[in-house]
């Protein structure tokens, strides 16, 4: 590309300039009396050819310029004498102040031409500089929270997903720890064939520990949860950094909690970019693969900022090994419930329910309300199941008047660990607990009052949201 930048300012010539690619050639064009000497300082040597307005008329269009005008006056008039000589380039006006109606007018009635504000211009690249800034002291008041000569425990929610793991090597990274000392640790081991793939290809160790064992920590961290989750005191937290909703109180001296992002991995890249670090292929893949997975391919609310992660670890990532992963095999049994969901689901109002019984993994109950979700035009999901003494929800929502997060945390958040996000969440607690919630027995009448509670909320969500 060719940049023809016309400017009265020194100062806006070298910001402009910089709108150009490393390989474009730059063409400065100075109106008026004006000395170069101020401009020769502000543009970057040996990339800009500074000129005289008697310049324009030699320009001979090659089908590749590009002109940016910043001028306080005469915007038009110069426009007018860019097309002149460059007919069908796209012009660029980089507006500084209050560009007058009139001459407004006359803008809009020159071909190929587009006004921007320069606050629109270069506001992205302040407030993430600004941002980049308070991210560093953030690291700075994080790694100050925690004691780098004893052993640090991440720990993540039971059965941890692609983002939980992600995360918690991220969070290894940043603090400048080793694997030794750092161990990722949860309640309940992984599970889902998907996950286990991960952790086995990245050479990943997620260590299962107990309650007990916990409590007796000399220092943890949280990623991807909070405290309240776990409904049970875990010891010494010191770090929590999350991106689900916040639903009650966290105390521990480092607290990071951005509901709006899709994925905790998101904002792990951030402090890995504000902290300057480079990220190997192993980081890379675990955080690029988080990403992919918790924000189900950008299926669900994301922000800005996932996209920028996602971006940036793209050309970074093992996809082949990332391939390896999203393909485990379904082994025979597993298949069985899968058979079992086709056959036995019930939709009551748009919402679809399915009881597995019991199970020999835990994780088959999340891949079945992903999978039961396509079937027919249901616009709720809620799948369980049995493993040991628990009994496991998963719910998954498209429609946007049903927050499944908040569906799991009224109906059974009382009963144990429940919540997550408006599109999928999930709970766990004690089957005895849940029968005797529910006040009956027998998987019939189970199911029955199961679907009772849910949908009486699900309809108090959708009359509150047509309310609004």
């Amino acid at each position: 590309m060719h940049y023809v930048v016309i400017t009265d300012s020194s100062g806006l010539a070298a910001a402009l300039a910089g709108l150009a690619g490393e390989k474009d050639d730059i063409t400065v064009i100075v109106p008026g009396s004006q000395p170069f000497a101020g401009f020769k300082k502000a543009l970057p040597q040996g990339r800009c050819a500074m000129r005289r307005m008697q310049a324009l008329k030699k320009v001979r269009s090659a089908g590749t310029e590009r002109v940016v005008v910043c001028l306080t006056r005469g915007v038009a008039n110069m426009l007018n004498k860019v097309r002149a000589v460059l007919p069908s380039a796209p012009a660029l006006v980089v507006e500084t102040g209050v560009i007058p109606k009139a001459e407004r007018q006359r803008l809009a009635a020159i071909p190929d031409t587009a006004v921007i504000a320069a606050a629109a211009l270069f506001r992205p690249a302040v407030m993430n500089q600004w941002k980049l800034l308070e991210l560093h002291k953030r690291i700075a008041v994080m790694r100050q929270c925690v004691d780098p000569d004893r052993p640090l425990w991440i720990l993540t929610q039971n059965d941890p997903d692609p983002d939980a793991i992600g995360s918690a090597l991220a969070l290894t990274r940043l603090l400048g720890r080793s694997r030794r000392t750092t161990p990722v640790v949860t309640l309940k081991g992984v599970s889902r064939n998907e996950n286990i793939s991960m952790i086995s290809l990245l050479g990943i160790k997620v260590k299962t520990v107990t309650a007990a064992a916990l409590r007796r920590a000399e220092q943890i961290a949280l990623v991807d949860v909070q405290p309240s989750f776990f409904r049970q005191d875990i010891g010494n937290v010191r770090i929590v950094i999350d991106h689900h909703p916040q639903t009650e109180p966290c105390d521990a001296p480092y607290v990071d909690i951005q509901a709006g992002y899709g994925a905790t991995s998101s904002m792990m890249v951030e402090y890995l970019d504000a902290a300057g670090f480079k990220l190997n292929t192993r980081l890379a893949t675990a955080l690029y693969y988080a990403v992919k997975t918790d924000t189900l391919l950008f299926g669900r609310g994301v922000s800005a900022e996932d996209f920028r992660a996602f971006s940036g670890l793209w050309p970074l990532a093992d996809h082949e090994l990332i391939s390896r992963m999203e393909r485990p095999r379904l082994r025979s049994h597993e298949v069985n419930v899968f058979i079992r969901a086709l056959k036995h689901h019930h939709v009551e109002r748009g919402a679809l329910f399915v009881s597995l019984g019991r199970l020999h993994k835990e994780d088959l109950v999340p891949r079945l309300a992903d999978f039961v979700l396509q079937i027919g035009n249901a616009e709720f999901a809620l799948v369980w199941g049995n493993f040991g003494k628990l009994t496991t929800f998963a719910a998954r929502a498209v429609d946007p008047r049903i927050d499944a997060g908040e569906t799991m945390r009224r109906a059974f958040g009382h009963l144990g660990s429940a919540g997550g996000h408006g599109e999928m969440a999930r709970a766990t607690m004690p089957g005895k607990a849940l029968a005797a919630d529910l006040g009956v027995r027998g998987e019939g009448r189970i199911t029955a009052e199961i679907k009772k509670r849910v949908l009486r909320i699900i309809a108090a969500q959708k009359r509150s949201a047509t309310k609004k």
